[in-house]
């Protein structure tokens, strides 16, 4: 290993020897402070190449970083951290100690001016004075632009938002007793933070997570009879059986008892997606529910590690339970005795949009048909050509169908003889041509490009990784592939005898065309792709089947089967390609793609290499499987304790961090959870520890976030909260659209979205306005905002930290450079607009918030 390292070291040498760059690019330098305040002789390898690249004299070095130093610390931070010696070392290295000094003593002017907020003249001038120097030497070597400088509240769009209040019921109570008295029988310490975190948490708890957890199951394995007394009459403990038989679950805790009522009355259990921001019609069917039209993602922030495991566990049984629910009342069941399916039988659930073969033969056509991106019904059914045509983009869906079905007519008026759709002794009209009739309007105008298509499907079935095969019907790859490779073949070989095409054949392909699952993708690749040579178009459309298949993969799932089965006999693929229509899944796909162009880095990529990019992220982020939780029950006989486990399906919710092994395995879920969060489709809350604190975007479907334990510092909840304020978030997107959409979607440019955005860049520009504007910051009046949620328990000493925490938020920037910030805040905090003008703006030059007090400039 030493050999090794010395080696690594000698290639850096070399390495910086070698080369003679003119910038030198330092991301999140923070991480590397050590190397920073290393002397200049010193005998650490790391610093000794760091103390090199500084002091070259061509170079110069551009250090970014949002936290170089933290920006506020308590005089006992329990992680010892002190703001002003951390600010003023970095100082220090950036300009040297000279200038250090004198930006040391001109924050002290500072800030014996705002704790004694004087009325003397000349002690104020002296003041901003100091201020100004203070911001001319520091912009020497630092700028940074604060969000809130350019929102007319100065909230940075970040609003405080009410779940239902917090109830503890008395069921709550006599949990809370339970708990109490095993955590006194087992010796563990006070159990309350546990009880107001967490519901249920002697059952969802792992068993090494929690001291608690570890020594009630010792007790457990003992055969403890005070325990099991203790345990016999208790509350607060899941019984199975309610699970198992789909009965209402109480949520256990008072905050998760908000949570599901906020969530739940949006209507969200009854769709798989978030409706678009940017629509070409007027949502339908269950995507009309009013609460969905402003709801977002929740991201959701606990302490402790049991939280997220118990959101995503019980939420998604609440989904589960009301699409149960539904089902039930669709069939116009009255009892589990007529339908015995319990929610063990969940996993083993069939698979409805299974491609089936029978003696070789293709049995699921119209399956089929969802997936395929005939080329011809993607041209004359897009929904956004539609909205152009009419210059309205609030039709109802049937006015769209009405359209999108004359382009569809007369497309079959050239392929169909007159006489034969109208001839009635041609014998019973002929399924076959709901998709047999697109095949043949494809062939019909370019041959040659069909059977192209044909052969790099068959090409991309063939070579299919097993990881995406998840789902299928038949287990084995080779099984669930060649029954793809069977149903292309019939598409292409299109039967000569065929009968009397169905009365509803126009109609039936206008809606194939405007919410088809390969049609939708198609046009959302070209989008962003345009339209090339024909070898591309081609790689397009399998692009596009690929990602129609993911979405057929979702439809197929066992949690999914009941949102989408409507009543009545209708064939489930119906239902499937109503619920795409009634969800704007054109526009849903258009905006996700818009996103994922840029987030992937696509964006200054070639149309193909943009293409392969975006479709693999879609697939990615729709292959997100169930998790199964392990849940344990008990159960009392006399003296003895018997514990049972259960597994426990999320789909709904999931849970991010928090799992003990932290292996390659536990890896890849972590990264699919995000990229699946980050996409409009389930899972719709994310739970997360402090890992997902720092560092990571959750804003592309979500600008909500849920302190579930209020953090100590008004920083971090400000970096909580940043997860979701990002470039181009939910909130910004839905504001776009709401100021720009008609003039985007009614506009040219191929990708609306684009579109929108350029309106939005021209109008702000005009303004004079900064860049974070319209990219980071776009408001509109009643619009989308960054939702702040603490659902603190009434009465409980929550409620106090919150108004101490909240109140710091809008404080702190006063205290930038000054020592001992907490008890500073003490002294001005009920005087902070009187000095807001002495924040200190280090924006580059130029882009200074117009909202500086006036007053200040008279001084």
């Amino acid at each position: 290993m030493r050999v090794i390292a010395r080696l690594r070291a000698t290639v850096s040498e070399i390495a910086l020897d070698l080369l003679s760059p003119d910038l030198v690019i330092l991301d999140e330098f923070q991480r590397f402070k050590d190397l920073l305040d290393a002397p200049a002789e010193t005998d650490v390898p790391g610093a000794k190449l760091a103390q090199r690249m500084f002091n070259q004299e061509k170079a110069k070095i551009l250090m970014l970083s949002a936290t170089p130093y933290k920006m506020y610390t308590l005089h006992d931070d329990e992680d010892g951290d002190d703001h002003y010696r951390d600010f003023i070392k970095t100082v220090e290295f950036l300009a040297g100690p000279p200038r250090a000094v004198r930006v040391e003593s001109q924050l002290k002017t500072m800030g014996r001016a705002m704790e004694r907020l004087t009325s003397d003249p000349a002690e104020t001038a002296l003041a901003a004075e100091a201020k100004d120097a203070v911001e001319s030497e520091l912009r020497r070597v630092m700028c940074r632009t604060e969000r809130t400088a350019f929102t007319t509240e100065a909230d940075a769009m970040v609003k405080l938002r009410h779940l239902p209040e917090p109830q503890v019921t008395p069921q709550d109570l006599r949990s809370w007793v339970t708990l109490d008295r095993v955590a006194k029988h087992v010796g563990s310490r006070d159990a309350l933070e546990y009880w107001r975190s967490s519901p249920y948490p002697l059952n969802l708890m792992e068993r090494d997570s929690y001291m608690l957890r570890k020594n009630f199951h010792d007790r457990v394995d003992m055969g403890d009879p005070t325990l099991a007394r203790t345990l016999s009459s208790a509350s607060g403990l899941l019984d199975w059986r309610v699970i198992r038989d789909y009965r209402k679950l109480d949520p256990g805790n008072a905050k998760l008892r908000s949570l599901e009522e906020d969530v739940f009355k949006s209507g969200a259990a009854d769709v798989l997606w978030l409706p678009p921001s940017l629509s070409y019609y007027r949502p339908s069917g269950p995507f009309s529910h009013t609460g969905l039209g402003s709801f977002t993602k929740r991201l959701v922030f606990s302490a402790w590690t049991v939280v997220p495991k118990a959101i995503s566990t019980l939420l998604s049984y609440e989904a589960d339970r009301r699409s149960r629910e539904k089902e039930l009342a669709s069939a116009a069941l009255t009892s589990s005795a007529s339908d015995p399916r319990r929610y063990d039988d969940q996993l083993r659930a069939v698979a409805p949009l299974t491609l089936k073969i029978t003696e070789d033969r293709p049995m699921s056509m119209p399956t089929w048909s969802l997936t395929y991106p005939f080329a011809e019904l993607t041209r004359v059914t897009d929904p956004l050509a539609v909205a152009r045509h009419v210059r309205r983009r609030d039709l109802p869906q049937q006015e769209v169908l009405d359209i999108a079905e004359q382009g569809v007519r007369s497309l079959l008026a050239e392929l169909l003889p007159e006489s034969l759709a109208t001839v009635d002794d041609l014998g019973a009209e002929d399924p076959r041509w709901y998709w047999a009739a697109p095949m043949l309007l494809d062939r019909r105008r370019d041959p040659a490009a069909a059977d192209a298509l044909a052969r790099a499907m068959r090409e991309f079935l063939w070579g299919l990784p097993k990881g995406l095969l998840e789902g299928e019907e038949h287990a084995g790859q080779a099984a669930s592939s060649r029954a793809a490779r069977l149903h292309l073949d019939e598409t292409q070989r299109l039967p000569d005898n065929l009968g009397r095409p169905p009365v509803d054949l126009p109609r039936r392909m206008a809606e194939l065309g405007v919410g088809g699952f390969g049609t939708s993708a198609m046009r959302a690749l070209t989008r962003i792709a345009g339209d090339h040579s024909a070898e591309e178009v081609k790689d397009r459309s399998v692009a596009a089947f690929s990602i129609a298949r993911a979405l057929r993969l979702l439809f197929n799932r066992p949690e999914v089967v009941p949102v989408v089965r409507s009543s009545g006999d209708r064939a489930y693929w119906r239902d499937a390609l109503q619920h795409a229509l009634d969800g704007g899944l054109q526009s849903v796909l258009d905006e996700f793609v818009h996103v994922l162009v840029e987030s992937e880095g696509l964006s200054n990529k070639d149309p193909a290499e943009r293409v392969a990019g975006v479709s693999m992220a879609v697939i990615e982020a729709l292959g997100l499987r169930s998790t199964v939780n392990e849940i344990e029950t008990f159960e009392v006989d006399g003296p003895r304790i018997y514990s049972h486990q259960h597994r426990m399906s999320t789909h709904f919710a999931a849970r991010y961090g928090g799992r003990r092994a932290a292996d390659d395995k536990t890896f890849h879920r972590e990264s699919s959870v995000r990229r699946a969060f980050n996409s409009p489709f389930r899972p719709f809350v994310l739970a997360s520890t402090s890992v997902g604190q720092e560092g990571l975007d959750f804003h592309p479907y979500s600008h909500a976030v849920v302190h579930w334990n209020l953090p100590s510092n008004p920083v971090d909840m400000e970096q909580r909260e940043g997860r979701v304020h990002r470039y181009k978030g939910h909130a910004v997107r839905k504001n776009i659209a709401e100021d720009f959409g008609d003039l985007a979607v009614l506009g040219e440019s191929e990708d609306p979205w684009q579109g929108a955005f350029d309106a939005a860049v021209v109008q702000s520009t005009a303004q004079g306005i900064s860049e974070l504007v319209p990219y980071w910051l776009h408001t509109t009046p009643g619009g989308a905002t960054v939702e702040r949620y603490i659902p603190a328990i009434p009465f409980s000493r929550e409620v106090g930290h919150q108004r101490r925490l909240t109140r710091t938020v809008g404080v702190y920037r006063l205290a930038f450079g000054q020592p001992r910030q907490d008890d500073f805040i003490s002294v001005v905090a009920d005087r902070h607009e009187e000095l807001a003008w002495m924040k200190v703006d280090l924006s580059p030059p130029g882009t200074q918030s117009s909202r500086r007090d006036p007053a200040a400039d008279e001084r």
